[in-house]
């Protein structure tokens, strides 16, 4: 897997990856869904490349997404701000 580019702005992400399989993507995206600080993932159209005269594909795409705080974090934020 190689991710080309990594973007945050605020509280959003977006990343370029290219990985050997489609299968590989999803699992990808599985990942990203079970992380805390990860609040919604969306992927883009997937471009199947094979480079010539070789035997193996590419798969590259973008993901897109929010970033969160995770709900155990944010209650010991409120509870720090209100003492």
């Amino acid at each position: 897997t190689l991710v080309h580019s990594l973007t945050i702005n605020g509280e959003t992400f977006s990343m370029s990856i290219t990985v050997p399989a489609k299968t590989t993507a999803a699992q990808l995206l599985l990942q990203l869904q079970e992380v805390d600080y990860i609040g919604s993932v969306n992927i883009g159209s997937l471009t199947e490349t094979t480079e010539e005269g070789a035997t193996s594909k590419t798969v590259s795409f973008a993901i897109s997404g929010t970033l969160a705080v995770p709900a155990d974090e944010e209650a010991e934020v409120e509870n720090n701000e209100v003492q």
